[in-house]
């Protein structure tokens, strides 16, 4: 990647675990050698499952007087559980605010300042990326440690535009032929079939925000990520011109489905893995939960719409509760979990998460190019031009982005179903939005 800053070289994450002493916590019990028990919530995710289990095995071999307490939760759940901790005084020690539905701003407050921990390890994020990292720096303060980081993509049907006598979009974010015009155009020779029976040539599975972002615009100001708190800039013409652009490849183009019709296509499964369409615009997740297609399927950079678009990066991190009763054992546990020679390697090898650290990002590369047939320099291109492209994610660093995107995805979904005009959506979402300023 483009944009990393070196601390240094890792070590190894015995020495790491027994590097930190007193005076960045609370005393445990386990230093005079009684046995500290620690919690770590969870969301219910399979090969998740199987790396956390790996390295609470590896973590209680190599820390005999601690023992990790797995809180394993479904992830639409997770929110109304971490409220019901944090408020009865009894919150995990170790957890992932952006495995939540709010995400990392909404429980910002509820986190240890790691600092004072780095400082006596700064070799623990070596080689990390500076973005993934500041994206958790609150005042020069390391709220949480990044686990991954993931930008986004188009990911399209190899067989189908080779089948409708199409070119490969390409990986490079430079190429500006690759347009939003020339996708369209693509599009159109990629819908096929009648009502009922249609494949569409593409859907756009961006949130209003997602698209304006898109397009140069963004529904909020710049201070809204940097403080987590709602000022609504929804006077930015760009803004409209995205959602138009959108509703246009539903009813004036006719390449994508309704937003009914697109709940109706997932209802029956994934629409890209169930061939219904032939491009989706979303996150890089794709390079993993594709892999089952039974059909050929490639990744290329978002279209080129304006010299200020940018697209949605999505950085998931891990941390501490600020008022856990076992701070300097929940850091040795953080420390085996984001170290680049344990558990970030065994998450990114299990789970196939792009990594936020250089080394283990080569890696990645090679493994997923084995796994998809994509080119390694393709894989490198498509990730640097994301992270150069992009910013995190709204529904990370903003308090309580879920109900707010349900304001703007309400109004959005209501414009793709033809049901209400753009102007009155946006004084919908204006009206949505008051209650969060």
């Amino acid at each position: 990647m483009k944009r990393f800053e070196k601390f240094g070289v890792s070590i190894g994450a015995v020495s790491l675990l027994l590097g930190v002493t007193t005076g960045c916590g609370n005393n445990d019990s386990s230093a005079a050698g009684k046995t500290t028990t620690i919690s770590w919530l969870v969301r219910g995710t399979p090969a998740e499952q199987v790396w956390e289990h790996k390295v609470i095995q590896y973590f209680e071999k190599e820390h005999p007087n601690i023992r990790v307490q797995l809180i394993v939760i479904p992830q639409s759940e997770i929110d109304q559980k971490l409220q019901t901790m944090f408020a009865a005084g009894d919150p995990p020690d170790v957890f992932a605010p952006n495995w939540v539905n709010a995400g990392f701003r909404t429980y910002q407050q509820d986190l240890l300042d790691l600092t004072p921990f780095l400082k006596k390890d700064p070799k623990l994020l070596a080689g990390f990326n500076s973005k993934a990292v500041s994206t958790y720096t609150v005042n020069g303060h390391v709220l949480a440690i990044p686990m991954n980081q993931l930008g986004s993509f188009l990911f399209y049907n190899k067989d189908m535009f080779k089948n409708a006598g199409l070119s490969d979009p390409p990986t490079s974010w430079n190429d500006k032929s690759w347009t939003w015009a020339k996708m369209v155009e693509d599009a159109k020779k990629l819908t096929t079939g009648s009502e009922g029976n249609k494949q569409y040539g593409l859907l756009d599975s961006f949130d209003p925000n997602g698209d304006a972002w898109l397009w140069g615009g963004d529904f909020f100001t710049k201070q809204t990520y940097q403080t987590g708190v709602v000022q609504p800039a929804l006077n930015n013409p760009l803004n409209k011109k995205s959602m138009q652009a959108h509703y246009d490849l539903v009813y004036q183009s006719k390449v994508s489905p309704s937003a009914s019709e697109s709940n109706a296509l997932s209802a029956l499964g994934d629409p890209f893995l169930t061939s219904k369409v032939a491009m989706e615009l979303t996150g890089g997740w794709g390079l993993w939960t594709y892999q089952p297609a039974t059909f050929h399927w490639g990744v290329a950079a978002l279209p080129y719409t304006d010299p200020g678009e940018r697209d949605f990066l999505y950085t998931d991190c891990m941390g501490i509760a600020k008022k856990s009763k076992h701070q300097q054992a929940a850091w040795e546990l953080l420390q085996t979990i984001v170290n680049p020679k344990t558990g970030l390697k065994w998450y990114t090898e299990i789970t196939n998460a792009t990594p936020p650290q250089k080394d283990l990002l080569q890696a990645w590369y090679q493994r997923i190019s084995k796994q998809t047939g994509i080119p390694v320099k393709q894989l490198q291109q498509l990730q640097e031009g994301a992270v150069a492209h992009g910013d995190e994610s709204p529904n990370h660093v903003v308090a309580h982005y879920n109900a707010i995107l349900n304001v703007l995805s309400q109004a959005g979904n209501s414009v793709y179903s033809n049901t209400m005009s753009i102007d009155k959506a946006f004084a919908q979402i204006k009206s949505g939005l008051k209650p969060f300023e």
